[in-house]
């Protein structure tokens, strides 16, 4: 199967969760797709992402990567498809990656204050993994299919894992070793941005809740948390 193909799959295998009139093709099952998934090289997606030149940042060298405007037409039709139907989580004290909030909004929260604490997460998107993107998307999908039969989850596992590797690549930064055995998230990938609100979801909510308890507010935009 190529890539085009495994696009078509997972538009099909949604279409057959939301309209139980649509049948995909009978060759392809969820359990012979998870199966050809499974056998993927982990950096299959590699060969689909443009690399731009280094720039240098505190020191080191980073290479910025970009999915193939042809790729990115493919992907940005599934991910689409999916924001569309299947829309993950954010919290509402986030204000990057969602549609209608900007910066302003952000700041909006802190005019007046005199001290505002900054932090900034390190390596946002390569600190998310093709495993904590499957795993969001598979407790997600298995929520919202009720009743959660085995075929439902069979679907759900097999959606989870097809998104866990077509908005993924093998890291390219050789100075961190952490990572090697698995994708991360790449900018500049469609709804990167998305995805990685809902993976950080639970701990906006709890940062909110122990700054708000204490007489502070909280709000993050991007990488960067913001306390006043």
């Amino acid at each position: 199967m190529n890539l085009q193909g495994l696009f078509k799959e997972a538009v099909n295998l949604l279409d057959f969760i939301s309209e139980p009139g649509v049948v995909p093709d009978k060759s392809m099952t969820p359990s012979k797709l998870i199966v050809y998934l499974e056998s993927l090289p982990i950096d299959v997606m590699n060969r689909y992402y443009e690399s731009w030149p280094k720039r240098e940042r505190k020191g080191k060298n980073f290479k910025i990567r970009w999915l193939s405007k042809v790729t990115l037409a493919e992907v940005s039709s599934v991910m689409q498809h999916i924001s569309e139907n299947y829309p993950l989580p954010a919290s509402p004290y986030v204000y990057s990656y969602k549609k209608g909030s900007r910066t302003a909004d952000c700041a909006q929260n802190f005019v007046g204050m005199k001290y505002i604490v900054a932090l900034d997460i390190k390596d946002f998107y390569y600190a998310i993994t093709g495993k904590m993107v499957e795993e969001l998307y598979l407790k997600y999908l298995i929520r919202k299919f009720s009743p959660s039969s085995p075929i439902n989850i069979l679907k759900a596992k097999c959606i989870a894992k097809i998104y866990s590797i077509i908005l993924m690549a093998k890291d390219v930064r050789p100075d961190d070793i952490s990572f090697k055995d698995d994708r991360v998230l790449l900018q500049g990938t469609p709804h990167a941005g998305m995805i990685a609100n809902a993976v950080l979801y639970s701990l906006d909510e709890q940062l909110f809740g122990v700054c708000t308890g204490r007489g502070y507010k909280y709000a993050r935009y991007s990488d960067n948390f913001y306390i006043g």
